[in-house]
C-alpha cells in the first residue's frame, strides 16, 4: 500500500515541520564537529587514493618502488583499505549521521566538545594505524590490520560519539523515529558491538582453529553490511525525498527493508568461507542469508524508484542527487553479484580472484563511496552557509569518478573471470595466467588514477567551500548553467 501521507505525518514531527530558523540553528551548533568529520574523511580519501595507486600498480609493475621496504605491496594495499573503510568512509558515516540525527530529532550539539575530542582521537588512530601498517606492525587480519594502540585509539573515540548519541536522543524522545534515523541509529550502535567482539577473538585472546575463520568472515561481512551499509542508506532515505520534494513513497516498504537487512546481514559471513575448511552447514547458512537479503535490497531499489518517479529531471543538474542515486543503484548490483559468486559452482572459478575485488569495490567504493559524496555536496553548503564555488570542479569530480569507478569495476570484474577460467584449466601454467590478467590489471590502474584526480578536485572544491572563496552564490551549485530558477531552487525549497 502505498502510504506516502503517512510518511509524510511520521515526518512532520521532525525536519518537515522545522521552521527555516530551526534548520539554521541546528546546522550552526553541529557546522564544526561535522564540517571537521567531513574534512577528515577528504583527507583520508586522497591518502587511500594514493596508496591504492601505488599498491595497483605494484601488481603488474612488481619493480615500481621495489627498493622501499615501507612501500611493499603487502603493506601498502591493508594501509590503503584501511584508510579508505577507517578513514574515509567512516569520518564521512560519522559526520552525516551526526547531521540527520540533529535534523530529524531536533538534536542540537549544546556542547561539541565530546564530538572533537572523538574526531582528533579518530584521526590520531588513523594516522598512527597508517604508520604502523607501513612499519609492519599489521596484526595480520583482514579489515583489522591496524597496531592495537591505534584500534584502542580508534574505540576511545567512536565510545564518545555514542555517549554523546545516547545523551542526545534521550533528551528528544519521538514516538516514530523516521526511516533515516532508524538506520543512523542502527549504524552508529553495530559499529562498536562488532569491533569490540572482533578485537577480542580475533586479535587480543584470538580463538584458535576454524573459529578464528568464521569470526573473521562475521565481522568482514558486518563491518560494510550494518556499519556502512545502514549509514549510507539513512543518507538515500534523506536526500532524495529533500532533492526531489516527494516524502518517501512508502514508509511500510523502508521498514521491511531495515528489519531485513538487521537480521539477515548478521549471518552473511558465512558466504565468505565457501569450499574452506568449515562446517557446511555455515556456509550454507551464509549464501542462504545473502539471498534473503535481496528481500532488503529489492525493498530499497523500489521505494527509491518509486520516491524518484516523476523528478528524474532532477538529476540532470543536482550534483549531490547524481552521486546518490549512482550509489543506490549500484548497492543493487552489488548484492545481486555479492549472492552469484557465492554460489558453490561459481565460488569454485571465481573464489580466489579478482572478481571478488571487483564485488568490494562495486559496495564500497560505488555504492557506499558515492552516496556519502553526494550526501557531502549537499550537506556541506548547509553547514558553511555557502555555496560550492565551482560547478567546473564539480562536474570534473564527477566524471572522473564515475568513470574511475566504473573503469575499476569493470576491469577487476573482467580480468577476474579471464582469471578463474585459465586457473581452471589443467594446460594453463600459473605464470601464464599471471601475464595474461596484465592488461586488465592495467586498466585498473588507469581507473584508479581518474579516481584520484577526482578526488584532487573534491578536495579542493572542498577547501574553497570551507574558506568561503569565490563571489557567493545565491542559489545551488547546480551542473546544468541553463537550468529554471523555479527547478534551481528544488534543493533548498523542500528543506
Amino acid at each position: 500500500m502505498k502510504d506516502a501521507d503517512c510518511q509524510a505525518q511520521v515526518n512532520c514531527e521532525c525536519a518537515a515541520q522545522t521552521s527555516a530558523a530551526d534548520r539554521a540553528r541546528l546546522d550552526a551548533a553541529c557546522a564544526v564537529p561535522v564540517l571537521g568529520f567531513f574534512g577528515s574523511a577528504i583527507f583520508w580519501l586522497l591518502a587511500a587514493s594514493l596508496l591504492s595507486l601505488i599498491a595497483s600498480i605494484k601488481l603488474h609493475y612488481p619493480s615500481f618502488l621495489a627498493d622501499a621496504s615501507w612501500l611493499t605491496y603487502g603493506r601498502v594495499n591493508a594501509a590503503a583499505t584501511s584508510a579508505h573503510i577507517y578513514g574515509w568512509a567512516s569520518c564521512a558515516a560519522i559526520g552525516i549521521g551526526i547531521w540527520i540525527l540533529a535534523r530529524l530529532c531536533k538534536i542540537e550539539v549544546q556542547c561539541p566538545l565530546p564530538l572533537l575530542g572523538a574526531l582528533k582521537l579518530w584521526n590520531l588512530g588513523n594516522l598512527a594505524g597508517i604508520i604502523g601498517l607501513l612499519a609492519g606492525q599489521s596484526t595480520g587480519v583482514q579489515y583489522l590490520e591496524y597496531p592495537s594502540y591505534a584500534a584502542l585509539m580508534l574505540f576511545i573515540g567512536y565510545g564518545l560519539i555514542v555517549l554523546w548519541g545516547a545523551v542526545s536522543c534521550a533528551r528528544h524522545k519521538l514516538c516514530k523515529l523516521p526511516i533515516s534515523a532508524c538506520y543512523v541509529v542502527a549504524a552508529f550502535f553495530a559499529f562498536p558491538w562488532l569491533f569490540a567482539v572482533a578485537q577480542v577473538m580475533l586479535v587480543f585472546q584470538p580463538v584458535q582453529g576454524a573459529a578464528h575463520a568464521v569470526i573473521q568472515a562475521w565481522f568482514a561481512q558486518n563491518l560494510v553490511g550494518l556499519w556502512l551499509t545502514p549509514s549510507a542508506l539513512a543518507a538515500c532515505f534523506y536526500i532524495i525525498p529533500k532533492i526531489t520534494g516527494r516524502p518517501i513513497y512508502s514508509r511500510s516498504l523502508a521498514l521491511l527493508g531495515f528489519w531485513f537487512l538487521i537480521l539477515f546481514s548478521c549471518w552473511g559471513g558465512g558466504q565468505r568461507l565457501v569450499g574452506g575448511p568449515v562446517p557446511v552447514w555455515v556456509q550454507t547458512v551464509g549464501i542462504v542469508s545473502g539471498f534473503m537479503l535481496l528481500m532488503s535490497v529489492a525493498s530499497v531499489a523500489l521505494n527509491l524508484h518509486l520516491t524518484l518517479t516523476g523528478s528524474f529531471s532532477h538529476l540532470r543538474v543536482s550534483p549531490a542527487l547524481r552521486f546518490v542515486v549512482i550509489g543506490a543503484i549500484a548497492y543493487t548490483l552489488a548484492s545481486l553479484l555479492g549472492c552469484l559468486l557465492s554460489l558453490r559452482s561459481v565460488a569454485s572459478y571465481l573464489q580466489f580472484t579478482y572478481a571478488i575485488a571487483a564485488q568490494w569495490h562495486l559496495m564500497v567504493s560505488v555504492f557506499v563511496g558515492l552516496v556519502f559524496t553526494g550526501s557531502i555536496y549537499y550537506i556541506a553548503p548547509r553547514l558553511a552557509r555557502w555555496e560550492w564555488p565551482s560547478a567546473g570542479l564539480v562536474r570534473w569530480h564527477f566524471w572522473c569518478t564515475t568513470l574511475g569507478v566504473i573503469g575499476l569495476v569493470l576491469s577487476l570484474l573482467a580480468g577476474g573471470i579471464h582469471q578463474g577460467i585459465s586457473l581452471a584449466s589443467p594446460d594453463m601454467a600459473f605464470m601464464k595466467v599471471v601475464q595474461s590478467i596484465s592488461p586488465y590489471l592495467e586498466l585498473a590502474s588507469l581507473s584508479v588514477i581518474m579516481l584520484t584526480v577526482g578526488n584532487f578536485a573534491f578536495a579542493f572544491s572542498f577547501f574553497l567551500l570551507v574558506v568561503h572563496a569565490g563571489k557567493r552564490r545565491t542559489e545551488p551549485t547546480l551542473l546544468d548553467d541553463d537550468m529554471t530558477e523555479e527547478s534551481a531552487g528544488a534543493e533548498t525549497n523542500h528543506e
